[in-house]
């Protein structure tokens, strides 16, 4: 059984154009006083004209959270998604080995994604165990539409012995989404970074 509900983000970024004149102090203040409770701007930056917030990003780094132990945390129900069945992170690890690089993910991605092109490239792939969460940290130039949440659909197949490690390289290979995992719920994800390079360190 899993529990649903939203991902959650910490290091989201986006841009907007104002004409109005304010010293990026008050801009923090100002717009945090009109935000709900469960969102708050950390930081504000003055950028360049040319900037974007999604086309500017060299990388992404998304983490994903497992609960995984006999009895749900009503302390994790939106943090993490609760897996009862033990799972082999020795072999989730081995596995995740096979995503890195350049790949087509075209059996990983939604099929409401619109993206032109599926060729997406991994560039860290860390499996953090800490009992009784596993943690899976992935960093890539770019995500298609829930390719985080399937293949870590993929990984618990894998860790809970019902496929082989060999089995991920045959799901890239397929190019098909009929032959990926499914889909894990939306609770466990979390944007973590934006990576601008030498535009500016997204804090």
């Amino acid at each position: 059984n899993f529990l649903r509900k939203t991902s959650v983000s910490k290091g989201q970024v986006v841009h907007f154009d104002s004409e109005v004149q304010r010293n990026t102090h008050s801009w923090l203040t100002g717009v945090n006083s009109f935000l709900p409770s469960s969102v708050a701007i950390k930081w504000v930056r003055e950028v360049d004209i040319t900037f974007h917030a999604r086309f500017s990003a060299i990388s992404r780094l998304y983490s994903y959270s497992i609960l995984n132990q006999k009895i749900r945390s009503p302390l994790l129900t939106r943090t993490a998604t609760w897996i009862p069945v033990k799972l082999d992170c020795s072999k989730i690890s081995e596995a995740s080995k096979l995503l890195i690089g350049s790949h087509d993910f075209s059996a990983f991605r939604s099929s409401e994604c619109q993206a032109k092109s599926a060729v997406r490239n991994i560039l860290k792939l860390q499996v953090l165990v800490q009992p009784p969460v596993i943690r899976i940290e992935i960093e890539a130039n770019a995500f298609l539409q829930h390719m985080v949440r399937n293949i870590v659909g993929c990984f618990y197949e894998i860790g809970r012995g019902k496929k082989p490690v060999s089995w991920l390289s045959e799901v890239i290979a397929s190019r098909e989404r009929r032959q990926c995992a499914r889909t894990f719920p939306p609770e466990g994800l979390c944007l973590e970074s934006v990576n601008y390079g030498k535009l500016f360190y997204a804090d």
